[in-house]
């Protein structure tokens, strides 16, 4: 009797097994499917948040380029800016004009400068009232291609009432400590 239910197993044990096996088989499938798609999202999340951080980093320099903009507007148009005209000490070249707010700060602009040769720069310079003091850096920045020159000092070095004038030399990039050359625009305060 026992013979005889052991073959009557036989068959069914065969008919689970297959469909055990063909259930492993399409887990492992799916398995493998799903990993595959899994690393594809990374990727694309990887993309996405690389795309994130570039657009935030451009957002961040957009809105400093727009609050730099609107302190200059706001120096450019307050009663309370001291103008300062900046002639050339070279005949023929074009003169720059500051205006200095005590409060906002300064901007040195021209039309039509020129670029200094190679990879110098402009650099501005406070000039003390008080006999025998070197210089002050102030900022630097080249013209841009079509000679526009637009630089903005938020936080001056000194306050207005200690400087007599401003100056304006070549450096090399990125600025001295003090000019290394003659100055090109100069314009007394006040």
């Amino acid at each position: 009797m026992n013979t005889v239910r052991a073959e009557a197993g036989a068959p069914a044990r065969t008919k689970t097994s297959f469909w055990i096996w063909a259930g492993v088989a399409a887990l492992l499938v799916l398995s493998v499917y799903t990993g595959w798609q899994a690393e594809r999202l990374r990727r694309e999340l990887a993309q996405l948040q690389g795309r994130s951080a570039t657009v935030a980093q451009e957002r961040t320099k957009l809105a400093k380029e727009l609050a730099d903009a609107e302190r200059i507007a706001a120096i450019l148009s307050d009663p309370a800016s001291v103008q300062v005209s900046m002639p050339q000490l070279q005949k023929g070249a074009p003169a720059m004009r500051a205006y200095w707010h005590a409060r906002l700060g300064i901007v040195v602009a021209g039309v039509r400068i020129p670029a200094p040769a190679g990879d110098r720069t402009l650099e501005l310079w406070l000039l003390s009232k008080e006999p025998g003091r070197k210089p002050i850096p102030a900022g630097v920045l080249r013209p841009q291609a079509d000679g526009k020159f637009v630089l903005l000092v938020s936080e001056p070095p000194a306050p207005m009432q200690d400087a007599k004038a401003l100056a304006i030399t070549e450096e090399p990039a990125g600025g001295s400590e003090q000019p290394t050359s003659a100055p090109r625009w100069v314009g007394a305060i006040g």
